[in-house]
C-alpha cells in the first residue's frame, strides 16, 4: 500500500501551485489527502463517483433540512448546517484526489462534480437566509437569500459556458461569421491583495465564506444587530458583484480570439 507522503504528492499534483500560493487552501487539502487516504486504505473497492453522489445527497439533505427551524433551535440547526457544508467542501476535493489515485475519470463524475457546484452555494445562502429570517422574524429575507442562491450558483456554470460556446462555434462554423471574437486574447490582470481576499469572500470560496459566515453567526449571539446588518450588507454587495461578473466581465474577458480559432 502506497504511504501518505506519496499518495499526497500524487493527488496534488496538479494543485500544487495553489498550495504554495494559498495557506487556507494549503490546509484544507492537508485535511482533504489524510480522509482521502483514509478512505482508500478502508474502502479499495469506493469509486469517486459514489462519493461524488453522496456529498450530493448530504446538500439536498441540507437544503431539506431548513423545514426544521420550528422543531430545533435555530442557532443549532444552522451550526449543524455549517458543519456539514464544511464536511462536504472537504468533501469536494477527496473525490478528485480518489479519482486522481485510482486515475478513474469519467464524464458522469465531471457532470456531478458540476451539480455538486452549483448545489453547494444554493444550500449556503438559502441556510444562512433562512437562520436571520427565523431568528429575527423578518420572513420576507427567504425571497432574497434564493435570489442570491440562484446568481451565486449560476456563477458557477455560467464559468463553464465558455467551453460550450466554443463547441457550439466548431459545430455550426460560425468561426467566420462572429462579430466579437477579439484580435487577440484578452489578458486578465494580475488581481492586487484587496481585490483578491473581496473576491474570496463574496465568491464560492468554500472555505473564506464559510468561515465569515460562521463569525456573522456567532457574533449574532452577542450583537444580533450588527451581525444582521452585516449579513445584508455582504449579501447586497455579494449579488451586485454576482450580478457584474454575468452580465459584463463573463462576455468581455471570458470569450474568444480569432487565434483560437486559427
Amino acid at each position: 500500500m502506497i504511504n501518505f507522503s506519496n499518495f499526497r504528492q500524487q493527488v496534488h499534483v496538479t494543485k500544487q501551485g495553489r498550495i504554495n500560493g494559498d495557506k487556507i487552501y494549503a490546509l484544507t487539502r492537508y485535511v482533504s489527502a489524510r480522509l482521502s487516504y483514509l478512505i482508500v486504505v478502508l474502502f479499495p473497492n469506493v469509486r469517486p463517483n459514489q462519493i461524488s453522489v453522496f456529498l450530493i445527497i448530504i446538500l439536498l439533505g441540507l437544503i431539506i433540512s431548513n423545514i426544521f427551524y420550528d422543531i430545533i433551535s435555530s442557532f443549532y440547526l444552522i451550526i449543524i448546517q455549517l458543519f456539514f457544508l464544511q464536511l462536504v467542501a472537504i468533501g469536494d476535493r477527496v473525490d478528485g484526489e480518489v479519482a486522481r489515485y485510482k486515475s478513474y475519470f469519467t464524464q458522469t463524475g465531471i457532470y456531478y462534480d458540476r451539480f455538486f457546484h452549483f448545489l453547494y452555494p444554493f444550500a449556503l445562502y438559502l441556510s444562512i437566509g433562512y437562520f436571520f429570517a427565523t431568528a429575527t422574524g423578518f420572513s420576507t429575507i427567504i425571497i432574497f437569500a434564493v435570489v442570491l442562491s440562484v446568481f451565486a450558483s449560476l456563477t458557477n456554470m455560467l464559468g463553464k459556458l465558455r467551453h460550450h460556446i466554443k463547441h457550439k462555434i466548431k459545430l455550426e462554423h460560425h468561426d467566420d461569421l462572429l462579430q466579437d471574437l477579439y484580435d487577440q486574447p484578452v489578458l486578465i490582470p494580475a488581481q492586487g491583495l484587496i481585490k483578491r481576499l473581496s473576491h474570496y469572500f463574496i465568491f464560492m470560496m468554500y472555505d473564506w465564506v464559510w468561515a465569515l459566515y460562521l463569525i456573522i453567526i456567532i457574533l449574532f449571539s452577542f450583537f444580533a444587530q450588527l451581525a444582521f446588518v452585516i449579513y445584508v450588507a455582504h449579501s447586497l454587495v455579494s449579488l451586485m458583484v454576482i450580478l457584474y461578473y454575468i452580465l459584463v466581465t463573463y462576455p468581455q474577458n471570458f470569450l474568444f480570439s480569432k487565434k483560437d480559432f486559427s
